[in-house]
């Protein structure tokens, strides 16, 4: 079942523009209009609430969701968020697209929340960032065309076996090592633009994803399913002991993606005084070892390029383990979270 609303941002001034859902539109027809390039960017920060904003410069994305994410020329472009709230449990949110009005005055974001059907138990996607170049001029009005979608089961459901997949789905990504014990229902039909080469985002058809640009240049055009963030951000996660070697372990589960690796980044939430004291190391399903911080100085990135030590070559699912040990007495920390978001592809 498919519903449409159409909602109005408030006019743009120096705030950062959000939607106001109680509003009237009533400003300029954008039946005349011009499509605007929209690049998504990897981030998984949910706000409490549900929010629709745009950002024009780097203080207020962080005066509102802390550290912005790197690579962003503030110059030239803005990030639209949209955060389906931290209570939207099987719901994945999308911005599908941007127009802005021929007179310059309108920017429309099209948003779409799309909720499971009962009983379905696909991993969510409870907020997704977007970066657009900025518009010549200033618009006037920021606005949002919003769609509520329903996905139907068994597509993305957890699964043992390929009988419990609807056909053509199969169940891909079982950890062979047993970390789990299900799977993911997957269309695993090669669509148009399959490994096509690429060097942006930009460059694969809809439903596609540029995978490996991590490691090198260009990379190649996969299906959106082959990736994926997987957390672990449980009260049961250890502190980091002060001038231990043998340090704090977690470890989560990967699974549902394709058989290897090409793409992995170590996303952390982790507090330390003296990041020099710190040791922290990945390791994959086959034990493979990646040193991500050897006592460096600096502070440490939320989020990290894992690009050597882990091989393109490896098992993607199955149980990853996260080791941060402090090696210099004096100072103790805590690890309050950390996920590892990959892009895979068959071997």
């Amino acid at each position: 079942m498919l519903t449409k609303s159409l909602v109005l941002c408030c006019l743009l001034g120096a705030c950062a523009p959000a939607i106001d859902d109680g509003a009237t539109f009533s400003t300029e027809s954008v039946e005349s209009s011009r499509d605007v390039a929209v690049v998504e960017i990897p981030f998984d920060r949910v706000t409490d609430e549900e929010m629709r904003r745009l950002f024009h410069d780097r203080a207020s994305f962080e005066a509102q969701l802390g550290s912005a994410p790197e690579g962003v020329d503030w110059s030239t472009q803005s990030l639209f968020y949209y955060s389906a709230g931290a209570g939207s449990r099987g719901a994945r949110v999308f911005v599908d697209g941007a127009r802005l009005s021929r007179s310059g005055k309108t920017l429309t974001f099209q948003t779409r929340r799309e909720s499971d059907e009962a009983g379905c138990d696909a991993p969510t996607r409870a907020a997704v960032l977007v970066a657009i170049a900025r518009p010549d001029q200033q618009p006037e009005y920021v606005r949002s065309e919003h769609e509520e979608t329903t996905r139907a089961c068994p597509a993305d459901r957890e699964c043992a076996s390929d009988a419990e997949c609807a056909a053509p789905l199969r169940c891909i990504g079982k950890p062979r090592d047993g970390a789990a014990p299900y799977g993911v229902c997957r269309d695993t039909s090669i669509p148009e633009g399959f490994g096509v080469d690429c060097r942006s985002p930009t460059d694969c058809a809809a439903g596609l994803l540029c995978a490996g640009l991590s490691r090198r240049a260009e990379g190649v055009c996969v299906s959106g399913w082959m990736a994926g963030t997987f957390r672990d951000d449980s009260p049961r996660l250890p502190a980091i002991p002060d001038a231990d070697p043998a340090g704090a372990q977690a470890d989560l589960v990967i699974y549902g993606q394709a058989s290897v690796p090409v793409d992995v980044w170590l996303h952390l939430d982790l507090e330390h005084a003296r990041a020099s004291d710190l040791v922290i190391t990945l390791e994959d399903p086959t034990g493979e070892l990646a040193v991500i911080w050897d006592r460096r100085t600096g502070a440490i990135p939320s989020r990290i390029a894992v690009t050597e030590g882990i091989s393109g070559d490896a098992a993607v699912n199955g149980r990853w383990t996260l080791h941060v040990a402090d090696e210099v007495a004096g100072e103790s920390g805590t690890l309050h979270g950390w996920a590892v978001e990959v892009t895979s592809r068959w071997d």
